[in-house]
């Protein structure tokens, strides 16, 4: 129950010989998290096939960060701001605004996106592709971070002392588009929203959001 680079550093850093290791000594534990999420996916997609069936579309939601203590960033270190040993260098967050004089710490490693780009954004396509297979439309979640996003260093305790990087923008989600097809997403562009996020959201005609009470 601890955070993966606390582990021993050969299964933190998923050498082979620590891999294969593992696999053998949680070998039901790995089975059963098989068996449950094909039951799981099973029991979805029925569930899915029959609101279709009742024209009824699934809108899902697809949050723009990832948790430090997940699978996709212990097994996928390179694209994300963490140092050698798995710890976070660069944090996400929001800047002080009328919500908060501190801003928004929200801890989240952020993306090495030249990293990302240099790999054809291959796990963001992944990401959308999976999406796309299990729900009919997708909220994309501070759609805002797409065109710049708040960049902290990890050392901090408030949001302050960050600063605004520009994003992956359109280069994104062209590669999203041509590997995908039709993207039918939904940009949750609330908050303060700049002529560039509009841009970015109007160019491939994503609906926006509009809540009554804010």
């Amino acid at each position: 129950m601890q955070p993966w680079n606390t582990w021993d550093v050969d299964i933190a850093q998923r050498k082979p010989a620590a891999i294969s290791k593992y696999k053998k000594k949680f070998a039901r534990d790995i089975k059963l998290q098989y068996w449950l999420q094909y039951e799981f996916n099973n029991q979805w997609m029925a569930l899915k096939n029959y609101a279709n069936s009742k024209g009824i579309r699934v809108i899902g939601d697809i949050p723009i960060f990832v948790d430090h203590n997940s699978a996709d960033v212990w097994a996928n270190p390179q694209y994300f701001e963490v140092d050698d040993a798995g710890n976070r260098t660069l944090v996400a967050g929001v800047p002080p605004d009328y919500f908060s004089e501190t801003g928004q710490l929200w801890g989240n490693p952020q993306y090495n996106w030249a990293a990302l780009e240099n790999d054809g954004y291959s796990w963001w396509v992944d990401r959308f592709k999976h999406m796309f297979s299990t729900c009919d439309a997708i909220r994309v979640d501070h759609f805002r971070g797409f065109d710049a996003y708040w960049e902290v260093d990890a050392k901090e305790t408030t949001a302050i002392n960050g600063r605004w990087v520009a994003g992956p923008g359109e280069k994104l989600f062209d590669t999203i588009l041509k590997q995908c097809g039709e993207l039918p997403i939904v940009a949750e562009d609330l908050g303060f929203v700049t002529k560039g996020v509009e841009k970015l959201r109007d160019k491939y005609a994503f609906p926006g959001m509009k809540i009554i009470q804010f």
